[in-house]
């Protein structure tokens, strides 16, 4: 890990503790802002955390300084005062620590953030070193390079591939909305979400679709057919009428690719109804014989 981003990951967590305090503080000092027993929980955790991460800074710098040491001959003191001469020149937020400089002196747009979110955000900031730009760790000639110029580590790159297969509002993976090229992660890919995703790519491709009826399945089963016909789920067995989009069914049974007239008289059968031979509207017959008689009854004048 380079220089500056050892130093702009402690930049970043001194900032955060100074947020914290300022937070502590206020809930203490005010009842307005008092804070209950979770939050307070919560400060002293998140609290303990960043003291924890400033202690593993620190066992890095002194890791790297002894092997920088140890490759290019430089003792340590010499380490220290390179140091101090990149702090003379670095980003104005480092110069002062929370400690030496007034609350006003830290910057509003830093955020309050976990130390994932730190080490992004000084890595942005401040470094040139390769990241990923979906987890913020740091990247090697394994790298993927998207069409926007941002790198994605292998494990970010097959999850981003397998949640774009399984939401069609993912689809097609992409990086500041410029889509990935799918030769960048289909070797990297296992042979099922391989398939998967090539079997996604046809399906959202396809304007009009036709899915499995069986609410449980709901299978992809292809281009919507030009006229009707009862398609069979490979994967449950259920069929489907491509008119209607529900379970097969007999003639008998109203479907949208019916004319509008053989509907009604099919949904007139299924609730028992007659239509009458003058007027032609369509009856629920509950009782008597199946006779009808128009019975030409005035509207009110």
């Amino acid at each position: 890990m380079a220089d500056d981003v050892l130093e702009s990951l402690r930049t970043a967590t001194q900032l955060s503790l100074a947020d914290l305090r300022d937070l502590q503080a206020l809930a203490s000092s005010s009842p307005r802002y008092g804070s209950s027993e979770d939050e307070q929980l919560a400060y002293n955790l998140w609290k303990e955390e960043l003291e924890r991460f400033t202690v593993t800074l620190a066992d890095r710098q002194v890791a790297q300084d002894l092997q920088t040491a140890l490759r290019t001959g430089q003792t340590l003191e010499q380490r220290e005062q390179r140091s101090a001469r990149l702090a003379a020149t670095a980003h104005p937020y480092r110069r002062k620590t929370p400690d030496s400089a007034s609350t006003s002196a830290v910057p509003s747009t830093v955020p309050l953030a976990s130390t994932s979110g730190a080490l992004g955000h000084a890595q942005r900031l401040v470094s040139s070193t390769p990241y990923c730009i979906s987890c913020a760790d740091e990247v090697n000639g394994d790298a993927a390079k998207a069409t926007c110029g941002h790198l994605f580590c292998r494990p970010c790159l097959v999850r981003l591939f397998r949640l774009a297969t399984r939401d069609e509002s993912l689809f097609p993976p992409s990086c500041c909305k410029t889509p990935i090229p799918s030769t960048l992660a289909m070797p990297l890919l296992d042979v099922e979400d391989g398939k998967a995703y090539r079997r996604a790519v046809q399906e959202y491709s396809t304007p009009r679709r036709l899915y499995c009826s069986n609410g449980k399945c709901a299978v992809w089963l292809g281009a919507l057919p030009a006229s009707k016909q009862d398609v069979a789920c490979g994967k449950c067995g259920r069929v489907t009428c491509s008119a209607c989009k529900a379970p097969a069914h007999d003639a008998k049974v109203a479907c949208a690719d019916d004319l509008d007239g053989d509907a009604a008289l099919k949904l007139a059968a299924q609730v028992n109804g007659v239509r009458c031979p003058k007027c032609h509207r369509v009856v629920e017959r509950n009782g008597g014989c199946p006779h009808v008689t128009d019975l030409q009854i005035p509207a009110p004048g």
